[in-house]
């Protein structure tokens, strides 16, 4: 899901003599695109640089190096990046990452973060067709995403382990734990706020969201785009929601639900119970993607 903002000019951010006027710097922002040049400058000089470069559409700036202005050769979209701002030379909407969201039913983009080792396939793509390359891929659940040979898919049969890699962005394509038991152990421990726990506990530290409906196998898009939702709808409903487009929120369907789970009629009388008391069996499968 993309929101779209706009960026507008502002003399704060004014460029050199002779170049465009630059939009208002957003900060702890970064942008999508392959780097065409790095220049040492700060901020306020990146616009300057950007509108006289070749092929450069944004800039995104770090108080690196005693500052260093990565001129791109696309224009979004922008995602959360901390201690980062970013910056075009022109007005205009830029497609914005909401943390999350989905890439073609994938959660991130979590940036400057890579999942080692476990790579299944690579893909030549941009960043927001990661996911669609992960769901038609057998048993690929996370993929990471990095500007080798304009952009590549590396495709994970994992979603761990995690390590910080820069320049490097993941996407996780199923809700689930790398290991279970002890991210179990380290959301009991309060140790979810720590970045690597976040990427490999999302289960267990609840940062799976609200959401109730998930592809439950990795082909479902490839199914979907063969008709197979309208073709063989009891088992696409069942297993490829997400793509069928046929989500509803978990709830419960009759009012006695929660004191006949209580009584363990989730157990003694599933399939009553789970279709129809999904909510009071915990059944619901929370998550926020595919």
């Amino acid at each position: 899901m993309l929101e779209f903002l706009k960026i507008g000019t502002s003399q704060q951010n004014k460029p050199k003599e002779g170049t465009k006027k630059c939009s208002t710097p957003l900060k702890d922002k970064s942008i999508i695109g392959s780097i065409i040049a790095t220049k040492n400058g700060q901020l306020n000089e990146c616009c300057g640089f950007c509108s006289t470069t070749n092929g450069c559409k944004a800039y995104s700036w770090k108080n690196k190096n005693g500052g260093e202005c990565y001129l791109k050769n696309s224009v979004g979209p922008i995602f959360e990046e901390k201690n980062t701002y970013v910056g075009l030379p022109t007005e205009t909407s830029v497609p914005v990452f909401q943390r999350n969201s989905h890439i073609d039913g994938c959660a991130g983009p979590y940036s400057n973060k890579n999942i080692k080792f476990n790579d299944i396939h690579k893909r030549r793509g941009t960043l927001e067709e990661c996911g669609k390359f992960c769901g038609g891929t057998a048993k690929c659940v996370a993929f990471a995403w990095d500007e080798w040979e304009g952009g590549t898919c590396w495709l994970k049969s994992s979603i761990g382990p995690a390590v910080d890699d820069v320049g490097v962005y993941v996407g996780i394509c199923g809700c689930r734990d790398f290991n279970p038991e002890k991210c179990k152990e380290l959301a009991q421990k309060g140790e979810c706020s720590k970045n690597t726990v976040k990427l490999e506990c999302l289960l267990s530290c609840g940062f799976c969201g609200n959401e109730t409906c998930y592809n439950k196998h990795s082909h479902c898009e490839q199914w979907r785009a063969a008709g197979e939702c309208t073709k063989n709808p009891t088992f696409m409903h069942l297993k490829c929601p997400w793509s069928c487009k046929t989500c509803k929120p978990c709830s419960d369907n009759h009012a006695s639900c929660k004191g006949w789970a209580t009584i363990g009629e989730c157990e003694k009388n599933p399939k009553y119970m789970l279709p129809n008391c999904a909510k009071s069996c915990k059944k619901c499968e929370t998550a926020i993607f595919a």
